[in-house]
């Protein structure tokens, strides 16, 4: 057996590998955890930006959903200028039980998106379309001066009357009113 002058670095050479190994061990376990982190941080960004687009988008059609629209409506009537004025529309599509009933749920939700997009075409690029109701619509737009909001509404309801293909050529009809601020009010309960 040889003598080692120093015991102390005998037992240290002896314990190198397994000081070397621990240490692999836990800078591995460091970067393993480090990439979960930031996997967890991106999960996470994902799922607060799904549960913000949930909390304001209709599911089925992508539209602002009910409350978005009372939101967008507010900030619009608070954004408008002494020159401008702002139209608040509210548009109904007529027969949709007629539809759920000879095309199921399905149908009628397929021809709930067509109309949603019909509409969204049909109207000026300023305007906010929002479903509101499971066959209704709110449209929000506003412009500087007289705008003539009867025509730009009755393009829109022609545009939801072209014939739809779901299984079968279907027709719909729709109706609408609408308000003006400042004309017939300044705030939401007024218009």
């Amino acid at each position: 057996l040889p003598i080692w002058p120093h015991p102390m670095m005998a037992a240290m050479n002896r314990l190198a590998p397994l000081i070397a190994g621990i240490t692999a061990v836990l800078v591995g376990f460091a970067a393993f955890s480090l990439w979960q982190l930031r996997r967890a941080g991106r999960d996470l960004a994902a799922s607060e930006e799904m549960a913000r687009r949930a909390a304001d988008e209709d599911k089925l059609t992508r539209l602002p959903n009910h409350a978005k629209v009372l939101e967008l409506l507010d900030l619009a009537l608070a954004e408008r200028a002494m020159d401008e004025v702002t139209t608040f529309a509210l548009i109904e599509v007529d027969g949709m039980d007629d539809v759920t009933a000879h095309h199921g749920v399905l149908g009628s939700d397929e021809l709930i998106v067509a109309a949603a997009g019909r509409l969204e075409e049909s109207l000026p690029p300023q305007a906010v379309c929002g479903r509101i109701a499971a066959d209704e619509f709110a449209v929000i737009f506003t412009a500087v001066g007289e705008i003539d909001a009867e025509a730009v509404l009755r393009a829109a309801i022609e545009a939801l009357a072209r014939p739809y293909w779901v299984d079968t050529v279907v027709r719909l009809s729709a109706h609408c009113g609408f308000a003006q601020a400042p004309g017939h009010g300044a705030t939401r309960g007024e218009l």
